[in-house]
């Protein structure tokens, strides 16, 4: 073989491990520069903050009859999951009456200038929510309409499991808003945090899920992979189960709902999500 030959062989690389090099070498050189801009005030505010963080989360899990899962070496970022919480058998409603309350087309997003639509039915209960460019404009959340009951029952769950653990300075009943979605088995949601500003700071994200099971994923953010014990995380959310992202997990963390693998995923139906929020009220 000759010198010029050999070398062409020396360079060949498997395409699978090629894309693992891409991968991997971005993601090192963020954790390099993260590390390098960590600050003095930064880690003083990590370690003041450390405590309270865990004591909500290990409150509230308590009550949910759990542990909480921690998603960086500082404690601050986390989630609880429960298996079954609120099934659809439980309440007063039925799924195919929550089904039928999903508005009749799908939400407009700006997204590099242009107008597209999101894949699934989305609804904003008490609080209009802002996000990608434009507002969902909000439901009120009146005790003489029907269509609201759910969602306030949800809330005053989540206020009542939140009571006396957020410190002394928190409102009575933070929990005062909720974004509901509707997913066909073909509808997804890309990566993103929750993270709008009129949300108040630290409370948690309830997050209901009915119907059939999806995939629900989380992963590190970009500027935030050094502290991250996971860099994705990926759990099973079936009917009933009840997902809470606490703490600075918006800020670690992105999720998303994805697109259904044909040959991987077990077939599912019909999904219904709300997620209760404390909001700042309006001025």
């Amino acid at each position: 073989m000759s010198s010029k030959a050999g070398d062409k062989h020396a360079r060949r690389v498997p395409l699978k491990r090629q894309k693992d090099i891409r991968d991997w070498a971005p993601k090192r050189a963020r954790i390099s520069s993260d590390n390098n801009r960590a600050s003095n005030a930064s880690r003083s505010e990590t370690i003041r903050n450390q405590t309270v963080s865990n004591d909500v989360a290990e409150a509230l899990a308590s009550r949910l009859g759990v542990k909480p899962e921690y998603l960086t070496e500082d404690g601050l970022s986390w989630v609880i999951l429960v298996k079954a919480w609120m099934p659809t058998t439980d309440t007063d409603t039925s799924f195919s009456q929550q089904w039928d309350l999903h508005p009749a087309t799908f939400h407009p997003l700006k997204l590099f200038g242009k107008t597209v639509y999101e894949n699934r039915w989305s609804q904003a209960w008490g609080f209009n929510y802002a996000y990608s460019g434009n507002v969902a404009k909000s439901r009120n959340l009146r005790e003489d309409d029907d269509d609201s009951a759910m969602v306030r029952s949800l809330m005053s769950r989540a206020n009542q499991l939140t009571s006396g653990i957020m410190g002394p300075d928190g409102p009575e009943n933070p929990y005062n808003g909720c974004l509901q979605n509707w997913y066909e088995p073909n509808h997804q949601i890309g990566l993103h945090s929750d993270d709008e500003k009129e949300m108040r700071n630290r409370y948690p994200i309830f997050s209901l899920s009915w119907g059939g099971a999806r995939r629900f994923v989380l992963k590190a953010r970009a500027d935030t992979p050094s502290i991250c014990i996971y860099q994705k995380r990926e759990y099973y959310v079936q009917d009933g189960d009840l997902l809470v992202m606490g703490g600075t997990c918006q800020k670690t963390h992105k999720h998303e709902v994805p697109k259904l693998r044909v040959t991987m995923d077990p077939p599912t139906s019909n999904r219904i999500n709300w997620t209760i929020r404390s909001y700042v009220p309006r001025k």
